[in-house]
């Protein structure tokens, strides 16, 4: 914590309350050290009281898995589906259903415009 800032709080609390704002922010400050997490405060005014507001997330351990992002987004490596079978049409479900019911197309998967 800076200089201009504890100077800044040490002002909007009365005299007689300095030790014991000191001592909070001395304990504080020991705690952010130790734990190495960042804090939200504040500090009232008429009482010198600390209110911790948010704790940032603790520091990911050593040695764990991290997600490394794909250097290429999805849209940019699309692959066409291959047809498997010999009658040259592409596979999906309409081709597999369409041996039952004869009234059905050999269609290939194709986007919802409905």
């Amino acid at each position: 914590m800076t200089p201009e800032i504890r100077a800044r709080l040490f002002a909007a609390v009365p005299l007689y309350l300095w030790p014991y704002l000191w001592l909070q922010l001395w304990g504080l400050e020991r705690w952010i050290n130790a734990n190495k997490r960042d804090v939200l405060f504040a500090v009232s005014n008429r009482t010198g009281k600390v209110y911790i507001t948010a704790v940032s997330d603790a520091p990911a351990p050593e040695g764990r898995y991290a997600y490394t992002p794909p250097e290429q987004f999805a849209w940019e490596r699309l692959a066409l589906p291959v047809a498997s079978d010999a009658s040259g049409h592409a596979p999906g479900i309409v081709r597999a259903v369409s041996g039952h019911f004869p009234g059905i197309l050999r269609i290939p998967f194709s986007p919802d415009t409905s």
